[in-house]
C-alpha cells in the first residue's frame, strides 16, 4: 500500500539527523506503517553491506570520483521519476558500485603487498653486497646449493639462449618465510626471481605493477609461486616468465 509520509524524514531518521520531536513523529508512524518500516529496513541493509564491503581496507583515491560520477548519472533519473522507489534504487546502484570497487581493490591488495616486498628486496640486493650466496652460471651448481637450507627445491633454469642468463642465487626472506632468490641478467640489468611454495593453481605470467622504475611479474606453476622484478620493460619481463614456465 502506498504511503504519503515524507520519505526524506525516513532517510533522515536512518542517518540520525532528526531532532527529538521529529524522531518521535517518525517512530510513531513506523509503528503503524509496514511500507515505511520496510523502506527503513532496506536502508539499514544497504548501509550494513556498504560498511562490510570496506572493512579493514583503505579505499583507493579514485573511488570517490568513481562513485560521484555514478551519482551524477543517476540525478536525471531521480528528477524524472517521482517517489521514494527511484531514490533508493539509485542509491542502491551507487552503493553496489562502491562495494564492487572495494571488493576488487581488496582482492588485489594482497598481491600489491607482496609486490612491494619483492621490489624492496630487489633494491636491497643491488645496494648491498649480497646479490649472491652462490655466484654461478651453472644451474647444476645453483640448484643443489639450496639443499638443506630451505624446505623445498626450486626449479632452476638457464635461459641464456633466450637472452636471460643465470648468474647465481641466494637465500632471501619474504612472506614470513625463507625463499629462494634466483638471479638472472638481461643485458646489463639484474632480474631477481623469488620462489617459494604456494597452494595456488597454475597461472600465466602477468604484470602486477611498476614502482620506482621496476616492473613486477608474477605466476604460479607446479605448486610454486614466482615473483620476478627488474628494471627492464614489462613485456620483456613477462617474456622471461613465459619462458621460465615452459
Amino acid at each position: 500500500m502506498n504511503c504519503d509520509f515524507d520519505s526524506e524524514l525516513i532517510g533522515a531518521y536512518h542517518d540520525g539527523e532528526l531532532d527529538p520531536a521529529q524522531r518521535a513523529e517518525v517512530e510513531g508512524h513506523l509503528q503503524g506503517c509496514a511500507s515505511c518500516a520496510a523502506s527503513l529496513e532496506g536502508m539499514r541493509s544497504l548501509s550494513t553491506r556498504a560498511r562490510a564491503a570496506g572493512v579493514y581496507h583503505e579505499p583507493p583515491a579514485y573511488l570517490e570520483a568513481r562513485v560521484r560520477g555514478a551519482l551524477r548519472k543517476e540525478v536525471p533519473v531521480r528528477a524524472q521519476a517521482p517517489g521514494s522507489f527511484w531514490k533508493w534504487a539509485a542509491l542502491a546502484a551507487c552503493l553496489a558500485l562502491a562495494a564492487g570497487l572495494l571488493w576488487n581493490t581488496r582482492g588485489n591488495s594482497a598481491q600489491k603487498t607482496i609486490a612491494d616486498a619483492v621490489v624492496a628486496s630487489h633494491i636491497r640486493s643491488l645496494l648491498a653486497t649480497h646479490l649472491f650466496d652462490v655466484p654461478s652460471e651453472d644451474r647444476h651448481t645453483v640448484k643443489p646449493w639450496f639443499d638443506g637450507k630451505i624446505d623445498f627445491s626450486p626449479d632452476v633454469k638457464d635461459l641464456a639462449s633466450s637472452g636471460f642468463r643465470l648468474v647465481g642465487g641466494r637465500l632471501d626472506y619474504l612472506q614470513n618465510r625463507p625463499v629462494a632468490a634466483l638471479v638472472f641478467q638481461r643485458r646489463l640489468h639484474v632480474i631477481n626471481l623469488f620462489v617459494w611454495p604456494s597452494g595456488e593453481g597454475a597461472a600465466k605470467p602477468a604484470v602486477i605493477g611498476s614502482q620506482q622504475g621496476y616492473n613486477v611479474v608474477h605466476w604460479n606453476t607446479a605448486g610454486m609461486t614466482y615473483w620476478a622484478v627488474a628494471d627492464i620493460p614489462a613485456a620483456e619481463l613477462e617474456q622471461f616468465g613465459e619462458l621460465y614456465q615452459k
